[in-house]
């Protein structure tokens, strides 16, 4: 089955399984869900993370800043292999002068929300200067069981963030977290077909990936017709693996579409509900 050029959000891991029985919910549907209740769970909670994987550039880009609002919402669909199975909600709100919180909510529908037993929640503290994010604080994972969540700590001024398993590593200017990715690229678009550096902060690791500016491109969202920049992350190696971005001009530089592209599915995530913009 061919899989149409969908609207995406996420690149995460593989989505095999234990096997997910025979029953008549898994057979009636061409693309089922991931197998398995942990291999869910995993899946999903994971494109809160693996989104962040085009967030901060060191890379030399003709930039044009802008302010942050002070208040926005954001509510993105969640689709695998052409089927709805959830939501995703930011929230943005300053909360001092140069503060603000960033939250995150998932929120599962369908056939989803029977295998997705925990609510994954994420939150990030950070400060906005008029030039650059700075994350001072990030948690992700269910409230209600502390063993699960992801967290990390910000030290801008020893220049290094802490994460709670242990690891840390060094910080510099640019670094996000995985919650502030929508905002970065708000008040410093990529605005030429370049390639760059990205470097991000999970909760559970650093990770630094490569990606190219594709150039603009003219889209059909669930708000209308957008003027958007594509920008492209594919492994190396890998060419079957390309996870997508497209950044809307007109709405400044806010993620309208993203797509994870893997050889056996897509899952898809697009902007249907914006306030604040």
């Amino acid at each position: 089955m061919k899989v149409k050029r969908l609207i995406v959000f996420t690149p995460s891991p593989p989505y095999g399984g234990e096997g997910w029985g025979e029953g008549a919910a898994y057979r009636s549907h061409p693309n089922p869900l991931p197998q398995g209740r942990r291999d869910f769970r995993d899946f999903f909670k994971n494109f809160l993370i693996s989104c962040s994987l085009l967030i901060s550039t060191s890379a030399s880009f003709n930039i044009a800043h802008a302010d942050l609002p002070d208040s926005m919402d954001l509510t993105y669909k969640a689709s695998w292999g052409g089927m709805t199975i959830g939501t995703l909600e930011k929230k943005l709100r300053k909360e001092s002068d140069n503060g603000y919180i960033m939250t995150a909510k998932i929120k599962a529908s369908g056939l989803a929300s029977l295998l997705l037993s925990d609510t994954y929640d994420e939150e990030s503290h950070f400060q906005f200067d008029g030039d650059n994010i700075f994350p001072q604080s990030y948690r992700l994972g269910p409230l209600d069981n502390p063993d699960k969540q992801r967290l990390a700590t910000f030290d801008w001024q020893k220049k290094v963030v802490k994460l709670n398993n242990d690891r840390s590593y060094p910080l510099k200017p640019g670094i996000q977290d995985a919650a502030t990715f929508p905002l970065y690229w708000m008040i410093k678009p990529p605005v030429n077909e370049k390639n760059g550096d990205i470097s991000i902060v999970d909760g559970k690791r650093m990770t630094t990936f490569k990606y190219t500016v594709k150039g603009k491109e003219k889209i059909t969202t669930l708000l209308g017709e957008a003027n958007t920049l594509l920008v492209e992350r594919q492994k190396e190696g890998e060419p079957k693996k390309v996870f997508r971005m497209w950044l809307d001009i007109d709405r400044s530089y806010l993620a309208v579409r993203l797509e994870n592209v893997r050889p056996n599915n897509t899952m898809v995530f697009e902007l249907e509900k914006v306030e604040g913009l």
